[in-house]
């Protein structure tokens, strides 16, 4: 196994470790393991980089050109001393670096299924013993809000889940079958057990993406098939599935109240969108709205910087649309276009959540690596 491989078998263990309970909420412990991670990353961005691998791709240079201007933006701020937020550097260049790692780090197809694999079992591990060390306090729906990270767990559970189910197909072992298959089921619990509705849709959302997409060529007899299925399950199960889904998506929350219901969040985009048409063009940079957390990321870099933000609406849109053209022109989904389906997730969640599609970046880290071996693979 060469260096590289053995620094991303690291990478990615270290990326999950970091949300153990005992660890992420140890400030010292999970911020010394991000460190090491963002280490790794930049030793194997060292050892593999290539300029002329980069130029040579016109969508990395295109991204390379978008993550200049906001680095530069960022400066200029800083220089004239105009309101940003850090943490927005980060999410900006650490998925850029992930996806140079993985367009030139010549990892083979092989070898990235087996770390795939890795990381889906030690995912579903930690995420299933994070929600058991919960389990017994309250009911579903309820104690869920008592797990610190529940989002950041949700988020890498639903990835892990997602994964599972797009790569079992593809595997020749049959107990390397049961393992993702377990996972899967795994995973699915686990994430409804956390609570974390962002991600779970996320991954619901995928799924039905993935069948589809699957089954494209007989969709007329898909469709026909499931809602079959789907029927006798809802004759058979329909009160029970109706309340699970009730419990997890509404709980003790007012049906009638979307911003009740969304925590929040249904109000937060209304002052966004009003604080936005008021400061279109300079946001916050001179002075703060005091819009609670806004739960949404183009409303929120919006707020920040105004008519500055299209960089990072540039850079959003980038990544999301082409995997698309990728995903609707390839004709079967094998491990060559994983990295193109798998960033639907945090894109989701994205339009629930403040710093997805790009940040955590420990969360994120592994996808946009596996999005950077897809643009290789489609670039031969």
């Amino acid at each position: 196994m060469k260096l590289s491989c053995r620094l991303l078998y690291l990478a990615v263990a270290i990326s999950a470790i970091c949300y153990i309970p005992f660890i992420y909420l140890s400030p010292t412990l999970y911020s010394a393991l991000r460190l090491a991670l963002y280490a790794i990353m930049l030793l194997l961005i060292a050892i593999n980089i290539s300029l002329v691998k980069i130029t040579n791709n016109r969508m990395l240079s295109s991204l390379s050109i978008l993550v200049a201007t906001i680095l530069i933006l960022f400066l200029s701020f800083y220089a004239i001393g105009l309101n940003f937020t850090g943490s927005d550097i980060s999410q900006t260049i650490v998925p850029f670096c992930c996806v140079i790692i993985g367009y030139c780090g010549n990892f083979s197809k092989e070898s990235i299924n087996q770390v795939t694999i890795f990381y889906v079992l030690l995912s579903v591990i930690i995420a299933s013993l994070s929600a058991s060390t919960y389990s017994s306090i309250r009911s579903v729906g309820d104690y869920s809000f008592l797990l610190e990270g529940k989002n950041q767990i949700g988020a890498i559970v639903a990835i892990a889940s997602s994964l599972a189910l797009y790569i079992l197909p593809q595997q020749n072992s049959k107990y390397v079958k049961i393992a993702l298959a377990s996972s899967f089921v795994i995973g699915v619990i686990t994430s409804y057990i956390i609570g974390c509705r962002s991600a779970f849709l996320a991954f619901l959302l995928s799924a039905i993406i993935l069948q589809v997409k699957r089954n494209y060529n007989n969709i007329l007899k898909y469709v026909v098939l499931s809602g079959i299925l789907l029927f006798f399950i809802y004759i058979l199960w329909g009160d029970q599935i109706t309340s699970l889904l009730n419990d997890f998506f509404v709980g003790d929350k007012d049906v009638n109240d979307m911003d009740d219901v969304s925590s929040g969040r249904m109000d937060r985009n209304r002052l966004a969108i009003d604080y936005i048409l008021n400061n279109f063009f300079i946001g916050e940079l001179l002075y703060p709205s005091n819009i609670p957390l806004i739960h949404n990321y183009l409303l929120l870099k919006w707020v920040r910087y105004g008519i500055c933000a299209l960089p990072f609406l540039i850079y959003y849109l980038t990544f999301i649309s082409h995997a698309f053209i990728q995903l609707k022109n390839s004709r079967f989904l094998s491990i060559e276009y994983i990295g193109f389906f798998i960033i639907i997730i945090p894109y989701i969640v994205s339009m629930l959540e403040p710093g997805a599609p790009f940040g955590p970046g420990s969360i994120y880290f592994f996808t946009y690596i596996l999005y950077g071996f897809s643009l290789r693979q489609i670039n031969k």
